[in-house]
């Protein structure tokens, strides 16, 4: 069986199609936890939770213990929800008790195994994947992410525009847990009204770093090294998560490398804003930061910002040098060149 992503899950989770066994992995936790809190919702009463929800950690438990509690019935008719995390810390030759009961799972019960990487050539893998539901949770696509906020809102009877959605994106980057924070206190703000607006996001929003954040990624796409070197430092002091910070300036990039790119194409405005979504408002200064850039430039950028998040992954070195490296080489200008603005 083919893994499947998160959007076709929902679909089939919405239906009410039922699996006696999940695996959830990749990075994207809060849509893991989502989803699982979508399967809970779905077969288990709230007031009987604590007889039919269960959360193990595969790591600090045996695999024995794992396997008798999936197989202990569920309470008065309630299926019963196991979740076991940390699944791919699981040594290999404990594997075969947890298979054993993958190949022959009990109705009665739906366990959800997760972790962050799996190790597909397994046969754990193969055979959840043959008689369960394997779910790789990425990064969501921004079209993706637009639709997550959007049916987010659909609870509350609220539309988001167009403005306020990218606000969103730009500022708060694609960290799930951070943009429903920030929804929930806009649905609060807004009362009665029917759709959030961008003053309403900014008005809400005076707790987290998109003023700074917004700078940095302006004086870079401006090549404003001093501003960006300056602004870094701010930010970091302030607490912010280095791979956030590399995300939104991957945004950046990879909007401008795209108006660019649509620019010589000579699409429309409208068009380039319906395909980066973002709003003509927003639109206008990628265009003007894109004559400042190269196509070569911003290619090379590119890959020295996938080069910084295996470093920020994996090195020792400071993030805070990494990323001065970073705006460094992203601000340099060209021989003879002036800066503009």
């Amino acid at each position: 069986m083919a893994v499947r992503n998160y959007t076709a899950l929902i679909k089939e989770i919405e239906k009410g199609l039922f699996s006696p066994i999940y695996l959830f992995y990749g990075q994207e936790t809060y849509l893991i936890e989502e989803a699982t809190e979508k399967i809970f919702r779905l077969y288990v009463d709230p007031n009987f939770k604590d007889f039919s929800y269960r959360l193990l950690y595969a790591d600090e438990e045996s695999p024995s213990v794992i396997i008798d509690e999936a197989k202990t019935l569920p309470f008065m008719g309630n299926k019963k929800i196991l979740v076991i995390k940390n699944i791919d810390r699981v040594k290999k030759e404990d594997d075969e008790i947890i298979i054993n009961y993958c190949l022959n799972p009990s109705q009665s019960s739906c366990v959800i195994f997760t972790g962050e990487e799996i190790d597909r050539r397994r046969k754990f893998f193969h055979v959840v994947s043959k008689k369960g539901i394997a779910v790789r949770f990425d990064c969501l696509s921004d079209k993706d992410l637009d639709s997550w906020i959007k049916k987010k809102l659909e609870g509350y009877n609220l539309k988001i525009s167009e403005e306020a959605l990218s606000y969103l994106k730009n500022f708060v980057g694609n960290d799930l847990r951070m943009i429903n924070n920030e929804l929930e206190k806009a649905v609060s703000f807004v009362g009665e009204k029917s759709e959030i607006r961008l003053e309403d996001i900014e008005a809400v929003s005076g707790d987290i770093h998109f003023r700074s954040i917004f700078e940095l990624t302006s004086s870079i796409g401006w090549k404003k090294e001093e501003d960006a070197l300056r602004l870094i430092n701010k930010i970091l002091l302030q607490g912010e998560s280095p791979l956030k910070i590399l995300a939104l300036i991957s945004y950046q990039i990879r909007s401008i490398m795209l108006t660019k790119f649509y620019l010589k194409k000579r699409y429309s405005l409208t068009r380039i804003s319906k395909e980066l979504g973002i709003p003509q408002t927003f639109l206008k200064e990628y265009i003007k930061q894109s004559k400042i850039f190269q196509f070569r430039e911003l290619r090379s950028h590119l890959k020295e910002l996938l080069n910084i998040d295996i470093q920020l992954k994996s090195s020792k070195l400071s993030p805070k040098i990494l990323l001065e490296s970073l705006i460094l080489k992203m601000c340099a200008l060209p021989s003879g060149s002036e800066r503009t603005r």
